[in-house]
């Protein structure tokens, strides 16, 4: 049976990791997910958080610059592992990756809504000048979370996170 995992903090331990020098990858380290346990678990889709701690005591941090930072530990995961895994963008991606046998892999971001303040313009233009130029606008798109989180752009066909019906 194929795994859909909607959430994981492994953005946010890499890049820790990265911080610390340890040593983990995402090929294999020793948290929740990694590429091997993906493979092995049977997975179709993974979505990686990038996680914003807002209440951060460290001096002088700032959660935007974090979330940044975590996109671009998910872009280098993309491409140093693309034979294997692939960013998704529109629905049928997750079909098309599935098909040429990889695993996808969908970018979010936890907090989003409060970490820029209702200015999308505060990511997506860093997201089109070179960090990751590939990507469509990211968009608000409210999950179950009673927080906003981030998405991929809608495609033609509908959003790849959908917009919650209101009652």
């Amino acid at each position: 049976m194929k795994v859909f995992d909607l959430h994981c903090d492994t953005l946010s331990e890499l890049r820790r990791a990265e911080m610390r020098g340890d040593g983990q990858t995402f090929a294999r380290n020793n948290g929740h997910i990694d590429l091997e346990k993906l493979e092995k678990g049977d997975y179709m889709l993974q979505c990686f958080a990038a996680f914003v701690n807002l209440a951060d005591p460290t001096p002088g941090a700032d959660p935007l610059v974090t979330a940044l930072e975590e996109i671009d530990v998910f872009k280098r995961m993309m491409e140093r592992y693309s034979d294997r895994i692939a960013p998704v963008y529109r629905p049928e991606d997750i079909r098309k990756n599935a098909e040429a046998g990889k695993i996808s892999g969908m970018l979010t971001i936890e907090e989003g809504g409060r970490l820029l303040q209702g200015q999308s313009g505060r990511v997506a233009p860093d997201v089109r000048a070179g960090r990751a130029d590939d990507d469509p606008d990211l968009e608000p798109r409210r999950t179950s979370w009673p927080a906003p989180t981030w998405c991929p752009a809608t495609a033609p066909s509908g959003p790849v996170c959908p917009t919650p019906r209101r009652a």
